[in-house]
């Protein structure tokens, strides 16, 4: 999509025109009709705004249709039936116990691993599974069933006014009405139920749901029920609104309790232990927790040792370890880290008083102010 500059020459913009054509996306997709519209609307001078016309020409002959990187990664996950391997793999680094090394493109990334997760599916041919469907749409029935059944209130309003609110044929009929406001939710919801239902996805859609059902159903006009309607309302919005002040509270409980940055502690202490930003670490006993202090101190986890793997780590030989410590450090691995004590202490170091252990891979830190762990200090 081409902004029109209005304060462009026609000579400058038809030279801009020129140079836009080259690009892969005007190349491809953009019909020489298109292109003219481009030149006039970018070509107007001090005229005025651009032609409404060929502003949308433009912008119609731009527009490619594709499915983005999360939504391909979420049918990876969900679907995961495939024809063929995957073009890009981690490099293992050990078999037993398992190890990896994440070499990607992406020279700042905090942690390679996660930093464009589509790069590793790169290449793969997924495969329609009947059952992988069926298992998807599932557990799509259950997220559905989970979100509703934590907002038990609006159902139950929703159910007192539809009984006492009169007839359901005469429900049934403002909702075929009011079809061009909850089909669109409805069909966006059916296809993320395809692949993958997450509250975060759902909650704007089933918004539109609630308001749609609940203005489709008659108001109470029983003796004596006059304001039965407004009364079930007011109750879900002060019950709803009892949750939201809790959850603001906990917020807040949070934000005054005073407690020490742990991760934090652990980026500084790492940089004053003698490493610098933009080293790489392998981290022993990886789970999904993120790892925000390599993100405060600009290091990069590039290796790890997934948290299944720890049993086999430290029951192999410490000649076996030995050898996963030097081929972490001929990928260029600086140290190796741990969030826990570690079962066999030497060579490791605590890193200050957060918990966190390090094991330097050439030497023990030219900063560090922590000595190697004893066996008597690790009991």
């Amino acid at each position: 999509m081409i902004v029109a500059l209005p304060v462009l020459p026609r000579p400058a913009a038809e030279r801009l025109a020129r140079e836009c054509d080259r690009l892969v996306t005007l190349r491809a997709f953009v019909k020489p009709h298109a292109r003219n519209a481009l030149v006039r609307t970018v070509a107007l001078g001090r005229a005025g705004l651009p032609r409404h016309d060929d502003a949308a020409l433009v912008a119609a002959a731009c527009v490619k249709w594709n499915a983005g990187a999360a939504a391909k990664l979420n049918g990876s996950f969900a679907l995961a039936h495939w024809d063929d391997e995957t073009q890009r793999l981690p490099q293992l680094v050990s078999e037993a116990p398992e190890a990896y090394f994440y070499a990607t493109p992406y020279a700042l990334a905090t942690y390679p691993a996660w930093y464009d997760p589509s790069y590793w599916w790169n290449g793969r041919s997924p495969r329609f599974s009947l059952r992988e469907q069926v298992r998807a749409v599932g557990r799509a029935a259950g997220s559905f069933f989970h979100m509703l059944s934590t907002e038990k209130q609006w159902v139950a309003g929703w159910l007192v006014l539809g009984f006492l609110g009169g007839s359901w044929r005469r429900t049934r009929e403002r909702l075929a009405t009011l079809w061009s406001i909850w089909l669109p939710p409805l069909a966006t919801l059916s296809l993320y139920s395809l692949v993958l239902v997450e509250p975060r996805y759902a909650a704007a859609w089933v918004t539109i749901l609630w308001v749609v059902l609940f203005a489709a159903v008659e108001w109470p006009r029983m003796d004596g029920a006059l304001r039965l309607g407004p009364a079930v309302v007011l109750a879900i919005s002060i019950t709803s609104g009892i949750a939201v002040i809790k959850g603001g509270f906990d917020s807040l409980a949070e934000c005054m309790r005073s407690e020490q940055n742990v991760q934090f502690e652990i980026g500084k202490s790492l940089l004053n232990m003698g490493l610098t930003p933009g080293d790489q670490l392998a981290f022993v006993g990886h789970t999904t927790v993120a790892d925000h202090w390599a993100q405060l101190s600009h290091l990069r986890v590039a290796g790890d040792v997934p948290a299944e793997a720890m049993y086999s780590y430290w029951t192999v030989t410490p000649e076996k370890r030995n050898e996963i410590a030097e081929r972490f450090r001929a990928h260029g691995i600086k140290a190796l880290i741990l969030s826990s004590p570690p079962l066999i202490p030497a060579k490791w170091q605590a890193v200050g008083s957060t918990g966190y252990y390090v094991q330097f891979l050439d030497g023990n830190g030219a900063g560090s102010a922590s000595a190697p762990m004893s066996e008597s200090n690790s009991r």
